[in-house]
């Protein structure tokens, strides 16, 4: 499992791409901009709550987290996101967010999370529970603030459809980070069908 959280886009550190005090009409995901894409994604992108929420306000059907795969894995690069050392462990846990009913695949994440910045209680429930990243922050009331690093766009195979056969298709990502306490702790990739929100 470890080649594919290696081939994850690389994050660099610099002023967050979206300030509190507004946002920056430079902002583009390589070769076309921001404002090309459907309003609801695009909100998607600088969202700083519970995207599972989102989804289902959004697509108004409950979303159910459902756990690919996740262990405990010594990354062979350093990331400095986490302020990570190379080889040093980190819990890496892939989800998609499906439909209950429709059974649509609205998105898939990939967390990289540093089990010596999260809390026990927090840890533990994250392992054992197929629950969102951010729905369990809530949960256990964690003073935490999130910082988007990157935003972009990737073709890769991906099935819209829970069982279909993966296609490759246009996926909008972005990437960002989970201070807890003042410590970042969890960097997520979120990646985003584009076809199923035009």
């Amino acid at each position: 499992m470890i080649d594919q959280f290696e081939k994850l886009p690389d994050v660099t550190l610099h002023s967050p791409l979206f300030q509190s005090s507004g946002f920056d009409e430079s902002v583009s995901l390589g070769p076309f901009d921001m404002q090309t894409l459907p309003p609801f994604l695009r909100s998607l992108m600088v969202a700083d709550g519970t995207v599972t929420k989102l989804l289902e306000a959004y697509f108004w059907e409950p979303v159910d987290v459902q756990v690919v795969s996740q262990q405990m894995e010594n990354r062979k690069s350093e990331v400095v996101a986490l302020n990570h050392l190379a080889n040093e462990s980190l819990l890496m846990r892939e989800v998609r967010l499906v439909g209950r009913g429709t059974r649509r695949v609205y998105a898939k994440a990939i967390s990289l999370i540093n089990p010596k910045v999260v809390p026990d209680k927090f840890l533990q429930p994250l392992k054992d529970e197929a629950i969102g990243v951010g729905a369990l922050i809530g949960d256990f009331g964690l003073e935490s603030y999130r910082e988007v690093l990157a935003v972009g766009e990737e073709k890769q195979p991906f099935s819209s459809l829970l069982g279909g056969a993966n296609q490759t298709t246009d996926l909008i990502f972005r990437a960002y980070r989970i201070f807890i306490d003042i410590r970042p702790a969890i960097l997520i990739y979120e990646y985003f069908p584009l076809s199923l929100y035009r």
